[in-house]
């Protein structure tokens, strides 16, 4: 992301925005990133676990000071019992992410969290 994207956030169980320092690192819960101003943001949030190891999604941030750019991601890691290999076939996973303003990015992602405890 462009690096006005510097302003890095998490979205607590109760629907707040609290700061994250710009990593680099995962944690369970889900990212959002914006411009100073909040006018600008994207988020991402998975209801996801991982099909091998039952595992929630885990959620990324970074700062890359040298290419002067921002990142996030979310990360749903599978690993094969047997081997090395995970068995062919398709692995797949619903990730929400959510653009807009900070605030916007923010009710949108609580939204989609709670509608998804209450099914």
């Amino acid at each position: 992301m462009p690096p006005a994207f510097r302003e890095f956030f998490v979205l607590k169980p109760s629907g707040q925005l609290k700061p994250l320092d710009d990593g680099p690192g995962e944690q369970p819960l889900p990212v959002v990133v914006s411009t100073a101003s909040g006018e600008h943001a994207m988020g991402v949030w998975s209801p996801a676990y991982s099909q091998t190891l039952t595992r929630p999604a885990t959620y990324g941030r970074f700062w890359f000071p040298e290419a002067r750019v921002s990142k996030w991601n979310c990360v749903i890691r599978e690993r094969s019992a047997e081997s090395a290999l995970l068995k062919p076939g398709s692995y797949r996973y619903l990730v929400w992410v959510a653009v807009g303003s900070r605030e916007q990015v923010r009710q949108t992602l609580q939204t989609l969290r709670s509608r998804e405890a209450r099914d």
